[in-house]
């Protein structure tokens, strides 16, 4: 009997250490991996979201700064000064006042200064904070950003460009900090660089960096995390899962496998749906609620592999709103917002399931036709021209548009797609506004 026992003892033994040797490796180990590949993916998905918020910053920061130095009046009393037609003091007295009323406009910005000739001319200060602008003054003709990682703020050097001569710059600086504390995660760790510290993206000792160029300049968003601290709760789960089965019978250990099998996938079901939903907020405009730029990029690619796969037509539509700094000017901002709110919700309605709309920039949109030559999308952008000017807010504030259409040549390269369709705006533009032209 006692030799029975023993033996009931040692198969049972055994047979729990057969079936917690073949849980381990056929279910955790498994699990373990999938569960690492998941929460890179995760990673990699958080770290885009970042990207894009951070360049899409960085992309306002350029603009607002840009549209300063863009401002007519003071733009050309500045070019008076160069012209030796004016005094200092007069330009100064003159620029002050206009320029104040324009940047305190602008979202984040915190000081900014404009500059001719090395000297001061007009500034403005919201936030007295420890950094001389003037110390960013350069001789180039394109705008230069710098960061200053320590302080979370990003200084913008805008050129004043007249007759390709430099007269002048605008320099402003611009608070990332609420953007910084938005993006930043407890598990994931962020910080911008610069390139001449970069290397290759790496992952050794579940410690996973990843680096990414923002825009084209010489910073780089860089991430950095442990695997292992980013799904430790997941992980404690399946470790004490694991420690009660080996004190468990047969049956119970199978009841175990099944609900670690349900609880896993519930998990990853409803990790991979929060990536669904941030996916989209990644590839909506904020404020109008279609798609974003670097959306539109993505099915531009996509539909014209499948124009180059079946041969089928493909146009490009974009437009924008004629003279909309004016409206800003006149009703301010939050009147120019509603109107594009209004006008992409509209034209939204109007045009086919298959048809693409998107916000390209600022008052510029663009729209990509699936199976449509020229001919006809230049029969549905005048019939939709015709509807826009049916609605009551644009008839109020007596808007007009400008439209350019062109059709895509198979094997073409998308940069020239795109241009030839801003050539053609550009054409309207020319050509008097409130019209459509095509090239």
């Amino acid at each position: 009997m006692k030799r029975l026992f023993n033996m009931l003892t040692l198969a049972t033994i055994t047979i729990l250490i057969i079936i917690s040797i073949s849980f381990y490796y056929g279910v955790f180990v498994p699990l373990n991996n999938q569960l690492e590949k998941t929460t890179i993916t995760n990673f990699r998905n958080s770290i885009s979201i970042a990207e894009i918020n951070i360049e899409n910053f960085f992309n306002r920061s350029i603009e607002a700064t840009e549209s300063l130095s863009s401002r007519t009046m003071i733009r050309k009393k500045l070019l008076d000064y160069s012209n030796n037609l004016i005094e200092k003091n007069e330009l100064e007295i003159y620029t002050q006042d206009k320029y104040s009323d324009g940047v305190q406009v602008l979202k984040n910005i915190i000081k900014s200064i404009r500059i001719t000739d090395d000297n001061i001319i007009a500034r403005y200060v919201k936030n007295d904070i420890d950094i001389s602008l003037d110390s960013y003054i350069n001789h180039d003709l394109k705008t230069k950003i710098y960061l200053l990682n320590e302080s979370d703020i990003l200084i913008v050097n805008s050129p004043i460009i007249v007759d390709n001569n430099k007269i002048g710059q605008d320099i402003a600086a611009f608070n990332m900090n609420n953007l910084v504390q938005e993006i930043n995660k407890p598990d994931i760790t962020y910080s911008i660089m610069n390139g001449n510290n970069i290397s290759s993206n790496t992952y050794k000792d579940n410690i996973i960096v990843d680096y990414r160029q923002l825009l084209n300049s010489n910073y780089y968003l860089v991430s950095m995390a442990n695997i292992n601290n980013m799904n430790k709760d997941l992980k404690n789960i399946i470790y004490t899962i694991f420690t009660g089965i080996l004190f468990m019978i047969i049956i119970l250990i199978l009841l175990i496998i099944i609900l670690n099998h349900k609880t896993y996938k519930k998990i990853i079901e409803d990790k991979n749906k929060k990536i669904d939903e941030i996916t989209i907020l990644s590839e909506t405009d904020y404020m109008l609620g279609i798609y974003n730029r670097a959306k539109f990029m993505k099915e531009l690619e996509k539909e014209i592999s499948r124009s180059n796969r079946y041969g089928n037509n493909l146009s490009l539509v974009m437009f924008d709103i004629d003279d909309f700094k004016q409206l800003n000017d006149n009703y301010g901002h939050y009147v120019a917002d509603d109107i594009l709110k209004q006008v992409s919700k509209y034209i939204n309605k109007q045009l086919r399931k298959s048809d693409i709309f998107a916000r390209y920039g600022g008052d510029e949109f663009i729209i990509i036709l699936p199976n449509t030559n020229i001919d006809n999308a230049i029969e549905l952008i005048t019939r939709l021209k015709e509807k826009i000017y049916e609605n009551t807010i644009i008839d109020s504030f007596n808007i007009s548009f400008s439209f350019g259409v062109t059709e895509y040549i198979k094997n073409e390269n998308i940069d020239d797609l795109i241009k030839r369709v801003d050539d053609a705006l550009y054409l309207a533009k020319e050509k008097g506004k409130n019209r459509i032209e095509n090239l």
